[in-house]
């Protein structure tokens, strides 16, 4: 047991539940053939899978695989990404996947299957997007009102609330800002232009925090622009511009190679840049990938 002797560093903000350790160590696990001894309790709300849009989607019978909509292959790809962020192994969702596959009126191939699974368990997304799980239920499940719980498994820190500590951690303001772009940005306008006391203003951040995010920030984006009192920042994020350059419309595809254009002289973008061009040519790799039907693969 841990005591004053043998631990030699502690911090209350890095505790994690046992749940979170499950599903780690059930990673771990995929493909070894080993199974892991786990006492039945009732579904946790941290599980993803056992939410209404989850188990509505996976009712779904009818769904085809057409080019410009979100289809069978997308659909599949969310419910792979539901299973990955709530910690079910690699096999465990292969099977899942499978007898879904096979229930529905167009299968695609096994291959197909196992190709949509590894896909979802690279990493590269933590869990299934919001939007994209309305748009699937929009188009392919019933018609009544089904509320999108989508919580998050896997690691996570316990920490005081953000009002009981003098200093929010600069993940947090991350967040906040990020949500600020969001609600100021749009598909036609992806760059919203303002000044930093505004910007930092209307998120509640001091000017020395907002620096510092940005300096640190893989998902932000920032251009200065004039001097003195014509002085403008232009702010985007990967997101907005990521929605821009897999739009289908070809209005939005020019203004995000626009945007890119802007945002590539700041210094302080690399690694930004490097972040959305990164998922924009994954998301149309993807989407040129010929399926067993010969149709697009329309990435979730």
């Amino acid at each position: 047991m841990p005591n004053e002797q043998n631990v030699r560093w502690f911090s209350e903000e890095m505790l994690y539940d046992f749940g979170s350790l499950i599903a780690w160590s059930k990673r771990q696990d995929d493909d070894q053939g080993r199974g892991l001894f786990v006492v039945a309790n009732e579904p946790s709300i941290q599980d993803p899978t056992q939410t209404a849009w989850f188990q509505e989607l996976l009712k779904t019978r009818h769904v085809k695989g057409e080019s410009g909509q979100l289809g069978r292959d997308n659909l599949m790809f969310t419910l792979a990404l539901a299973c990955y962020s709530a910690g079910k192994g690699n096999d465990e969702t292969l099977d899942l996947l499978d007898e879904y596959n096979s229930s529905l009126a167009s299968p695609i191939r096994h291959s197909e299957v196992k190709k949509i699974v590894r896909s979802a368990y690279k990493g590269r997304f933590k869990g299934a997007h919001q939007t994209y799980i309305q748009e699937l239920l929009t188009e392919w499940a019933s018609h009544k009102e089904i509320a999108i719980e989508n919580p998050m498994g896997g690691w996570y820190k316990f920490k005081k609330e953000r009002k009981d500590r003098k200093r929010s951690h600069y993940d947090e303001w991350e967040v906040d800002l990020l949500s600020y772009i969001q609600t100021v940005s749009s598909l036609e306008q992806p760059i919203h232009w303002s000044t930093q006391k505004e910007i930092c203003e209307a998120v509640g951040m001091p000017r020395s925090t907002f620096n510092e995010v940005i300096k640190n920030s893989k998902k932000i984006l920032i251009k200065k622009s004039g001097k003195g009192r014509a002085a403008k920042t232009g702010i985007t994020s990967v997101a907005v511009l990521l929605q821009c350059a897999l739009s289908y419309q070809q209005t939005h595809r020019v203004l995000y190679q626009e945007a890119l254009d802007i945002m590539h002289t700041a210094r302080e973008n690399k690694e930004a840049i490097r972040e959305v061009m990164t998922e924009v040519a994954w998301f149309r790799e993807q989407r040129s990938a010929p399926s067993s039907t010969g149709k697009k693969f329309n990435s979730s």
